[in-house]
């Protein structure tokens, strides 16, 4: 018995490696960049364009993509504080949402990718639940103010470091110490923002635009490219948007 375990674990061995050799390896690659080899600007988006469909998305036909344009480039500082605050701000700012399942029924496989924009609507300060919340929004200069640090308005260098933490527990402050606590968290927040923004933005990055229809609402989506690498490098919507690829 002992003589025919080495040639059954061998062929063992041949059964695995030639299963695994059949199988492919697979990742996952931002839909702007399976198709052409980006060489330009352009082709992110003509590869975008080309596999927004049913077969790599669910509900591709909820869409219309329209058209994308380039705006400009980003030419020195101050037009790189502009787009800083402009594309950080609520207004321009489109986020993803996104749900995938996979599952198997009789043997056979059914995925489903669904995505979906994403925007801020301050007009819900009007009507949150929170009781106390919902005093302090009854002052409309407040809500004035939150959503103008939210808007392209808002500058990072409105922030103190570290005068957010200086506060006590929200629940042992007055109404306006808790007004002066959001306020300060607000402009806590949207400075990451920015400051993330500036992180990975550069002065010679291209700006483009995709405009696109979801259901019954028009969208645009405000694009950054790498001057260096011509790839898309900062899109809060599409370039979340990921496709399966074989790993050569």
């Amino acid at each position: 018995m002992k003589k025919l375990q080495l040639p059954i674990l061998f062929l063992f061995c041949l059964v695995i490696n030639a299963m695994g050799a059949d199988s492919k390896r697979q990742k996952t690659v931002s839909i702007y960049e399976v198709g052409d080899s980006i060489v330009d600007y352009d082709i992110n988006f003509k590869n975008l364009f080309h596999n927004w469909t049913s077969k790599n998305l669910t509900n591709a036909s909820d869409y219309k993509l329209l058209n994308f344009t380039f705006l400009e480039t980003i030419a020195d500082s101050s037009l790189l504080d502009f787009y800083c605050r402009v594309l950080t701000s609520s207004s321009k700012w489109i986020g993803l949402g996104s749900a995938h399942s996979d599952k198997t029924t009789n043997g056979i496989s059914e995925i489903k990718y669904v995505v979906e924009p994403t925007q801020s609507n301050l007009d819900s300060l009007y009507i949150v639940k929170n009781p106390r919340l919902r005093k302090l929004y009854e002052d409309r200069l407040f809500v004035q103010e939150i959503k103008r640090l939210y808007s392209d308005d808002f500058s990072m260098r409105e922030v103190k470091l570290g005068k957010v933490g200086a506060y006590k527990s929200p629940d042992l402050l007055s109404d306006d110490e808790y007004k002066a606590f959001l306020l300060d968290a607000t402009k806590a927040e949207r400075a990451m923002g920015q400051l993330y923004f500036k992180q990975f933005v550069n002065i010679g990055d291209a700006i483009y635009v995709v405009h696109f229809r979801y259901l019954d609402k028009f969208y645009s989506d405000y694009v950054v490219c790498d001057s260096k690498t011509k790839k898309v490098k900062l899109d809060g919507f599409f370039k979340g948007v990921n496709m399966y690829v074989d790993v050569e």
